[in-house]
């Protein structure tokens, strides 16, 4: 009989444990893409790029990670999009992140653009605030959350993808 009532107790510490490890996040997030190129005998410049593919995702280290909210939207004629998304952990904490996918050249790959392939981008953004705005750089790599505390620099990581060959 007390080992029935202490098992109960384990279980319902247990749950109650559990239940504070869930975290949620509801996200908004603004931003700005731009292109900045260094062409050799004629200097730095840089665009706002247009019709870059944005994907809003929060990590997951067992599973796939959660495509949020409708899938991709592409940057305007002034390189701006904005993402919103909602995700729930049960343990853990959020991880989100935007996945550009992209032509504009970076100069630290090794290997140039290869036809039929693109760049790819990850900028990993912070959990909180739930709306952030976030200016990026593609080309020269770098991000940042634009904050009215002043700029945070944000983890970026470009590669090559070469989607698969029919």
């Amino acid at each position: 009989m007390m080992f029935k009532f202490l098992d109960r107790i384990i279980f319902i510490f247990s749950f109650i444990q559990i239940s504070k490890a869930q975290v949620s996040a509801n996200w908004d997030i603004n931003g700005v893409v731009e292109c900045k190129e260094n062409i050799h005998g004629i200097g730095e410049f840089s665009f706002l790029l247009q019709e870059a593919t944005i994907r809003f995702y929060e990590d997951d280290m067992m599973f796939d990670d959660d495509l949020l909210k409708g899938g991709y939207v592409l940057t305007d004629g002034n390189g701006q999009f904005v993402v919103k998304g909602y995700a729930y952990e049960n343990a853990g904490i959020l991880e989100p992140y935007l996945q550009i996918d992209h032509y504009c050249y970076t100069p630290t790959l090794d290997q140039p653009i290869i036809k039929g392939c693109f760049y790819r981008t990850v900028v990993r953004l912070e959990q909180k605030p739930d709306y952030q705005n976030v200016y990026i750089f593609l080309g020269i790599e770098s991000a940042k959350r634009i904050d009215p505390n002043g700029d945070k620099e944000l983890i970026m990581e470009t590669t090559i993808f070469c989607p698969p060959k029919n």
